[in-house]
């Protein structure tokens, strides 16, 4: 099936352990895997919001989200990680904008992975309700970067409201193809900050400076 998987889920979870959102909004929820990679890593308080046109799929995450908030992990859990997801049923084109509210409902992380041709229409519904500083994910920048959505791309790549890196990695369960990952910063108003990949790389390289300083605290690194 075409979940994220688990490599570009452990990117998923990175950006979203590092910028610590109270609103994660996702587009394309399928069986919910996304989705609860993400819930289990968010700060107090946060939450993600999922949006699914299909009615199947829909009631198929409803029920992995039930089941996400059984056993023993969820035991003594504020907020069980099912319980952190709100999926919403419809085309995230039109229900957006219904579903958030104006000047409250602030998105800090956008994740596409939904239809790659309407990637374009899903980021102008979310425009008006992100945070300056949120971060847009778009899965399936590789494989379908020429395809569906190069619109998408043109678009964060040549927009003075964002600040747009591909991550390049491999296509979900498959080795042998290359894909990639969009993650755009959206400037907004204020003064930039620094990319989302740099930020990244900067603490990769400070925990393997720390693993060979042999200082005490490398082992726990």
């Amino acid at each position: 099936m075409p979940f994220v998987g688990p490599a570009k889920g452990a990117i998923l979870q990175q950006l979203v352990a590092d910028k610590r959102p109270q609103l994660v909004v996702e587009v394309g929820t399928m069986a919910g895997y996304s989705a609860l990679l993400m819930a289990q890593v968010l700060p107090p308080g946060g939450r993600v919001v999922s949006f699914e046109k299909d009615l199947t799929w829909f009631l198929v995450a409803k029920r992995f989200m039930w089941q996400a908030n059984q056993g023993e992990k969820n035991a003594g859990l504020e907020t069980r990680v099912g319980d952190r997801v709100k999926l919403e049923w419809g085309d995230a084109r039109e229900v957006l904008p219904r579903v958030l509210r104006p000047g409250r409902d602030r998105i800090n992380l956008l994740f596409l992975d939904g239809t790659p041709k309407e990637y374009l229409d899903y980021l102008k519904a979310a425009e008006p309700f992100l945070e300056p500083g949120a971060l847009v994910v778009a899965d399936n920048a590789g494989v379908f970067g020429a395809g569906g959505l190069r619109p998408y791309l043109e678009y964060v790549r040549s927009s003075s409201q964002y600040r747009s890196e591909l991550v390049r990695c491999k296509l979900e369960w498959r080795e042998d193809v290359e894909d990639g990952i969009e993650i755009s910063t959206y400037l907004g108003p204020g003064p930039a900050g620094p990319s989302p990949i740099t930020a990244m790389m900067s603490k990769e390289a400070a925990a393997v400076g720390t693993e060979g300083s042999g200082s005490p605290g490398a082992a726990a690194v």
